[in-house]
């Protein structure tokens, strides 16, 4: 919603999943949209809020399924906010040389959330994580429905995305871990590459 009424422009979002009543308390759906594609009725809500000329694009299958049946993307910057490291993973791989991808997630009871910046020939989300590759669990049942924590990691993740796509808006880290209730002091950092990161082979934390 953030990047529509900001002007992005055009938008491309993948989901194959249907929207429960779990969804809506944390997201952009209504009643209407139970048992519907997230992608697709998303899309249409979301277009309600565009400002400016707007172009929103809804591909109703995950997209590492997309890109398995030929999709060919060509993206300025992608933000990656799935419930699992497996498609972390799939996304730090395929764009690790060709665009840079803001990761958002949090933490299993909504106490946390985090953001980080990947870019082409920088520490990648391997580096920062390196225990995700070959994590097959699909965590999204324990994540409570909550939407403080979203607005937080949605505002980080926009920061990031002017960052890349207007380099006069520059930041100063790549991964920043908050905890909004203060159980724990948190800033922003810089993870450096790690050599033998998973996933680029030469990626850290530093």
């Amino acid at each position: 919603m953030g990047l529509v009424r900001k002007g992005i422009g055009r938008l491309t979002v993948y989901d194959g999943d249907e929207t429960e009543m779990s969804n809506l308390g944390r997201q952009l759906f209504f009643p209407e949209d139970l048992g519907e594609n997230k992608a697709i009725r998303g899309a249409r809500n979301l277009l309600q809020h565009a400002c400016y000329p707007m172009e929103i694009a809804a591909w109703p299958m995950m997209f590492e399924d997309a890109i398995e049946r030929g999709h060919k993307p060509k993206v300025s910057a992608a933000i990656c906010g799935p419930d699992n490291d497996v498609a972390r993973v799939f996304c730090a791989q395929h764009f690790l040389k060709s665009a840079p991808v803001i990761f958002v997630g949090i933490g299993k009871n909504a106490e946390h959330g985090y953001v980080f910046l990947q870019k082409p020939g920088e520490a990648c989300f391997g580096c920062y994580k390196p225990s995700a590759v070959g994590d097959d669990r699909m965590p999204c049942p324990g994540v409570p429905a909550v939407i403080d924590i979203l607005f937080v990691v949605a505002g980080l993740a926009m920061t990031l995305v002017d960052s890349v796509l207007m380099p006069q808006r520059k930041v100063h880290f790549n991964y920043w871990d908050v905890f909004p209730q203060g159980a724990v002091e948190t800033k922003p950092l810089t993870v450096a590459k790690r050599p033998g990161c998973p996933i680029c082979g030469t990626g850290g934390k530093k």
